[in-house]
Formats: C-alpha cells, sequence, structure tokens
C-alpha cells in the first residue's frame, strides 16, 4: 500500500514538473468568440482574387447606412450568418422606392455558412476606395473564401431582384 501511495506521489510530482510554472491557459480558451476578432486595417487579410467597379457614383450617408445595417445584423446575434449557396443584401435607405445604396454579401459555398464580421466589411470597403474611389460601387470577390461583397446602387440590385437576374457570380449558386 505504501508503494502505491509513494508511485502516486512521484508520478504527480513528474506530471506537474514537465509544465513550465508560468504557464498560462491558451488564448482560444479566454477569448470571446461571440464577438469577430477586429484585425489591423494595415492588413490585408481577404484573399482577393477579383475587384470590379461598377462606374457609380453614390452617397456616402447611403453608402454607410447600408454598410451599418449589414454590420447591426451581423453582430446582433450569432445566428445571423448567411446561408450556403445564398445571399444577404442590406440597403439604405428604402428599398421600395429603389433610393440609395445596398450592400451584399454571396456566400457560394455548398455547405458552409458564412459570418460578416467588421474588419472584413471595412477592408471590402478600403480596397473598393483604393481601386474604384471613395463612395463608388464595385465589387471583391474571394475564390478562396468562395464568398464576394457588392456595394451598388439600390435601384441597380432591386431591379435585378424583380426580374430574377443573378446578382452574385456566375457558378455561385
Amino acid at each position: 500500500m505504501r508503494l502505491i501511495l509513494i508511485l502516486n506521489a512521484f508520478s504527480t510530482i513528474a506530471i506537474s514538473s514537465a509544465i513550465p510554472w508560468n504557464t498560462t491557459p491558451s488564448l482560444s480558451t479566454l477569448a470571446d468568440e461571440s464577438r469577430p476578432y477586429e484585425l489591423p486595417n494595415t492588413t490585408r487579410r481577404i484573399p482577393v482574387a477579383m475587384i470590379e467597379c461598377m462606374g457609380h457614383n453614390l452617397s456616402e450617408q447611403d453608402y454607410l447606412g447600408a454598410k451599418e445595417a449589414m454590420l447591426t445584423w451581423a453582430e446582433n446575434s450569432a445566428d445571423h450568418i448567411v446561408p450556403p449557396g445564398n445571399y444577404e443584401a442590406f440597403w439604405y435607405p428604402n428599398v421600395t422606392q429603389g433610393e440609395g445604396v445596398t450592400w451584399y454579401i454571396c456566400n457560394c459555398k455548398l455547405v458552409a455558412r458564412d459570418k460578416i464580421p467588421r474588419w472584413e466589411i471595412d477592408e471590402v470597403q478600403e480596397t473598393l476606395e483604393e481601386k474604384c474611389g471613395k463612395w463608388q460601387s464595385g465589387w471583391v470577390w474571394s475564390k478562396k473564401w468562395e464568398k464576394g461583397y457588392n456595394v451598388v446602387p439600390t435601384s441597380w440590385f432591386r431591379t435585378k431582384y424583380l426580374h430574377y437576374d443573378r446578382v452574385c457570380p456566375k457558378r455561385c449558386f
């Protein structure tokens, strides 16, 4: 019996001594995973395959209003995720009149759902500004992620929607 107690004591010492005294828990256990991690805007993280400028000069207020509508929806609930083979659209101020700007995301994956993190939307805006100019319509596509963002006049989006025209890339779904 004493031999077993001594062996147990030595095994406990051996195991605890293998872990450094200054060890901290991994960051993944400490991170709040309910909110997307904010990345610095100076680092490109989206693997962009294509950027297209569409040539529409958009209102700054409407552009930012539609962007904020997308962010509010995305950050309001963990359930707000774009289903595979689908898109989500957000406009400001009025879709029924075809006024303003529409931001939308296409999730072209067959199975995986997609979140809409703030850093990604900010990077899409920066990418469009660099390529197309401030408050201009355009498209940012990531082939690797099978995901695309489009910023367009609401009248353009509404016309496509009402005529059942494609708003996402070919072979997307």
